[in-house]
C-alpha cells in the first residue's frame, strides 16, 4: 500500500499546468523559461581536458556542452545512481491525432450506393489510402481487411466481398488532397513550419532535474490499417484509436500535471516513479498486446548513459571471450545432447552474430533466430559448409553459406537427421537455457552483447588493416565505409531496395557519361589550341549537352556539367587532371552505391559500433567527424567525442 501511495497520488490538491513554478535549483524558472534560456551554443571549437588530463578539440553545441556557467556535462558528473534516475521530471504530456472527419462519401457495393456509419467510412478511408500501392495486392492484407470491414455490416445485407466495393470517390478525394498539399505555396508551407515549431517548443522538451532534455516523440500514433514488416499475419487489421484514458503519465510529485489536449477526457493515471526513465506509456491490444513508451530523445542523458554502459559491457567481454570460447568449444564434443546443442548455438551466435530468437505464436510474423531455427532453414553442405536461409528481425531474409568448425558441421548434420522440415534444429534447448548459460559466463552477457562486441571488434580490426593517414579525404572515407560495410554484412543489416533505385542509378551513370564527354571535349579543345587552331565554342557544347539530357527524358532539374574550355595550357592541364579525378570519384560512388543497395550501413553506426572507435580513427587520420557521423549521430554520442588516441576497444 505504501508503494502504491508513493507511485500514484490522488489528483486532489495537485498543482495544475497553470502553476508554472518549478521546485528545482532555479525556483523561478518554468519549463518555458528554461526552453528560452538554453539555446544552442554556436561558439567555435575549443580544447578541453578529458579524464586523463589530455586536451581534445571538440565543437560546442554538437557534443552536449553547456553555456559557460551552466551545468556540467552529464558524463562529467559524479552523481550516477542506478536506481534513482531523476529527482525532478516535468513535461507537457502528448498530443493525439485529430478525429476522423465524416464526409458521407458515396460508396457502392455491387453497383448500388450503400449507407455507412462514421466508423465504417473511416475504415474505408484507410483502405482507400492503400489503393494503388503494393499493399492493395497483398493477399493476406486484403483478406484481413475484408474480414474486419465486412463484419461491421449487418449479415442480412450480404456485404461480404471486398472486390464488389467501389471506393473510387474516396480514392479521388485522397488523390486530390495529396495534389493540393503538393501544390502549397511558400506562405502556407511557412505557416505550417511555424506551427510545427510552436508545437515542438511546447511538447518537445522535458525538464529533468536542472536540465532541458529533448523528447523522442510526443505524438500518439493515429489509427490506420496495420501493415507490419514482411508478411505479418495480422496485416490489414485496424489499429485502434488511443485515448488519454489509455495513458499513464510519469512526472515528479511536485510537477504540474500536463494538460490533456482532448476535451472531455483525462489521463488514465498519474504516477511518480523515479526508478524508470519513460515519460508516459500505453497498452495497445488491437493487433498484439504491446506497450508503447514515450522516452527522451537519443541525445538525452538517459539514452547516453545506456549507450555508454552497453558499449562498456561489450568492451568488458574481451576479458572473458577466450575463456567463454574454450568453454563452448568443449561443449561441442560433449556426449550430452543438451550440452552439445548449447555449445553449437553459442558458436553460431559468436561467429555469425545471430540473434537468440524467441518462440512465436501463430498471430506473429514467422521470424526466427538461433534457438528457433528449424530444419527447413539449415543445410549441411560438403567441405564443412552450412547454408542458413530464414527470415530474421523485421522479416529480413538471412541467406548465408559459410564454412564452420568441422565439429560444428558434424553436430548440425546430426541435429538435422531424422527430423521433418518443421522440426526445431535445437530441440533440446530454448532461449532461457541459452541466456542462462551466457549469464553464467559473464554478468549481463546476452546475444546482443556478443553482436555489439563482434561488430565493434570487426570495425576496429578492419580500420587498422591499412594506414590511410596520407591519403586524400575521399579515399579515407571509402576505407571507413568498407570497414563499416563488413560489420553490416556480419550482422545482416539489410534494407529494402528502393523502387526508384534503378532509375536513379541510370541518371547517375548518364551524368558520369556527360563528365567523360566533357573530358573528351577538353582534350580536343587543348589539342586544337596547341596546333594553332581555334578552340571549341562553350555555348555550342553546352547546348549539345543540354539536348542530350532532354532527349534522354530528364527534366530541367537534371543539368549537365557546365562547359568551360580553358585556353591557357597549364590551367587546361590542371583542369583536365581535376576532371579525371572527379570522374574516378563519381565512378567509385556509383560502385559503392550499387554494392550497398540492400545493405543498411546506418544501423551498425547507431547501434552496434562503439562510437569511440570511429572518433579515435577520425582524430588519428584528420578526418572531420561530420564526414562520418551526421549531426543526429553526433548528438546521440556526445560523450564519445572526447576519446583520446590511446583508447582501445
Amino acid at each position: 500500500m505504501e508503494e502504491d501511495k508513493k507511485k500514484s497520488d490522488s489528483r486532489e490538491g495537485r498543482k495544475t499546468e497553470d502553476d508554472s513554478l518549478l521546485k528545482k535549483r532555479k525556483p523561478t524558472q518554468s519549463i518555458d523559461a528554461v526552453a528560452k534560456d538554453t539555446k544552442t551554443n554556436n561558439a567555435p571549437s575549443k580544447k578541453v581536458k578529458d579524464n586523463n588530463g589530455k586536451e581534445n578539440k571538440v565543437a560546442n553545441g554538437e557534443n552536449g556542452s553547456d553555456d559557460e556557467g551552466g551545468a556540467l556535462k552529464w558524463w562529467e558528473r559524479d552523481d550516477e545512481n542506478d536506481e534513482i534516475k531523476w529527482n525532478y521530471l516535468e513535461h507537457k504530456g502528448v498530443i493525439f491525432p485529430p478525429f476522423y472527419e465524416f464526409r458521407k462519401f458515396s460508396v457502392k457495393y455491387d453497383g448500388k450506393t450503400i449507407d455507412m456509419t462514421p466508423d465504417q467510412e473511416e475504415m474505408a478511408y484507410y483502405w482507400s489510402q492503400s489503393v494503388g500501392t503494393d499493399w492493395e495486392q497483398k493477399d493476406h492484407y486484403r483478406k484481413n481487411f475484408e474480414k474486419e470491414f465486412t463484419k461491421t455490416f449487418d449479415k442480412k445485407l450480404g456485404y461480404t466481398d471486398l472486390n464488389k466495393f467501389d471506393f473510387s470517390e474516396i480514392v479521388t478525394f485522397i488523390e486530390q488532397d495529396r495534389a493540393r498539399k503538393k501544390a502549397r505555396g511558400p506562405e502556407e508551407k511557412k505557416a505550417e513550419k511555424e506551427k510545427k515549431k510552436e508545437r515542438d517548443d511546447y511538447y518537445g522538451f522535458a525538464i529533468v532535474d536542472n536540465d532541458k532534455e529533448k523528447i523522442g516523440g510526443y505524438s500518439i500514433e493515429p489509427p490506420t490499417l496495420f501493415k507490419g514488416r514482411g508478411k505479418h499475419p495480422k496485416a490489414g487489421f485496424m489499429k485502434a484509436r488511443i485515448l488519454p484514458e489509455d495513458l499513464t503519465i510519469n512526472i515528479a510529485g511536485n510537477a504540474p500535471i500536463p494538460k490533456c489536449d482532448m476535451p472531455g477526457h483525462a489521463w488514465g493515471d498519474i504516477i511518480h516513479n523515479n526508478e524508470v526513465t519513460w515519460l508516459a506509456f500505453y497498452r495497445d491490444d488491437t493487433i498484439n498486446t504491446t506497450y508503447k513508451y514515450i522516452f527522451l530523445a537519443a541525445s538525452s542523458k538517459f539514452k547516453g548513459l545506456n549507450d555508454r554502459k552497453k558499449y562498456d559491457k561489450a568492451r568488458r567481454l574481451k576479458d572473458h571471450i577466450e575463456a567463454i570460447r574454450r568453454d563452448y568449444r568443449n561443449k561441442l564434443h560433449s556426449k550430452d545432447k543438451f550440452e552439445k546443442q548449447l555449445g553449437t548455438a553459442t558458436y553460431l551466435i559468436d561467429v555469425l552474430a545471430l540473434r537468440v530468437g524467441n518462440e512465436k505464436s501463430e498471430d506473429e510474423a514467422d521470424t526466427v533466430g538461433c534457438c528457433s531455427l528449424r530444419v527447413e532453414h539449415v543445410q549441411a553442405l560438403p567441405d564443412n559448409q552450412i547454408q542458413l536461409d530464414f527470415l530474421g528481425k523485421d522479416s529480413m531474409r538471412y541467406l548465408n553459406t559459410v564454412t564452420v568448425d568441422p565439429q560444428v558441421w558434424l553436430n548440425i548434420k546430426g541435429f538435422l537427421e531424422k527430423k521433418d522440415p518443421e522440426n526445431d534444429l535445437f530441440d533440446k534447448i530454448n532461449t532461457n537455457d541459452l541466456n542462462n548459460y551466457l549469464r553464467s559466463q559473464m554478468e549481463g552477457l546476452t546475444a546482443k552483447v556478443f553482436r555489439t562486441f563482434n561488430a565493434s571488434s570487426t570495425l576496429e580490426r578492419e580500420l587498422s588493416k591499412r594506414d590511410v593517414s596520407k591519403l586524400e579525404i575521399e579515399e579515407k572515407m571509402a576505407w571507413y565505409n568498407e570497414a563499416n560495410r563488413q560489420v553490416a554484412i556480419l550482422c545482416n543489416h539489410q534494407k529494402t531496395v528502393s523502387k526508384t533505385f534503378d532509375v536513379s542509378v541510370e541518371k547517375q551513370k548518364f551524368k558520369i557519361d556527360d563528365l567523360r564527354e566533357y573530358l573528351s571535349e577538353l582534350k580536343n579543345h587543348q589539342k586544337k589550341r596547341a596546333s594553332g587552331k581555334d578552340g571549341l565554342d562553350e555555348e555550342k557544347y553546352d547546348k549539345a549537352a543540354e539536348k542530350r539530357f532532354r532527349d534522354a527524358g530528364y527534366d530541367e532539374k537534371v543539368k549537365p556539367c557546365k562547359r568551360k574550355f580553358v585556353n591557357d595550357a597549364d590551367k587546361a592541364k590542371t583542369h583536365i587532371a581535376n576532371l579525371e579525378k572527379k570522374i574516378r570519384q563519381e565512378e567509385k560512388k556509383l560502385t559503392e552505391r550499387e554494392e550497398n543497395k540492400a545493405i543498411a550501413l546506418g544501423t551498425s553506426k547507431l547501434n552496434y559500433n562503439d562510437p569511440r572507435i570511429t572518433v579515435k580513427w577520425c582524430k588519428q587520420n584528420e578526418v572531420p567527424i561530420e564526414k562520418v557521423f551526421s549531426k543526429t549521430v553526433r548528438s546521440k554520442f556526445p560523450w564519445a567525442m572526447y576519446t583520446d588516441l590511446d583508447w582501445k576497444f
